[in-house]
């Protein structure tokens, strides 16, 4: 019951940020169709998609959600296993299911600009959590 109220609570706080985000973009679909470089794109998509909402602007996480930047994972090391959890979310957690909401390839631009930036070590990181990627 403390995880719904907890995730109920949290999706409160985000749902506005994450509709701002949209509303304030009009190049949305410009900028969410990965074009060269995959990297790049998939930065472009953490920020249009609102990822920073649950991740913090440098992916480091916050209250919602993991940090993206370090070395450790509850879903999986691999660029599939990022992909899986970006298209079908993790139950129980604020990690919702974007497959109807990506193309595949925005999918993997994402998977692409999150494994990049593995070790980036920013400010204010939070904690490791679940299984070191060797």
């Amino acid at each position: 019951m403390k995880n719904s109220i907890k995730i109920l609570f949290s999706l409160a706080l985000v749902l506005p940020i994450m509709a701002f985000a949209m509303i304030n973009n009009p190049n949305d679909e410009v900028i969410t169709s990965p074009v060269g470089d995959d990297v790049e794109a998939g930065k472009a998509l953490f920020q249009a998609k609102a990822c920073f909402a649950c991740h913090g602007m440098n992916a480091e996480g916050n209250a919602l959600g993991p940090n993206l930047t370090d070395n450790f994972t509850k879903s999986g090391c691999s660029e599939e296993d990022i992909i899986k959890v970006i298209n079908k979310g993790v139950a129980g957690t604020a990690m919702v299911p974007y497959e109807a909401q990506l193309k595949p390839e925005e999918v993997k631009a994402l998977a692409q600009f999150i494994l990049s930036i593995k070790g980036s070590n920013p400010a204010n990181a939070k904690a490791a959590e679940g299984n070191e990627c060797k």
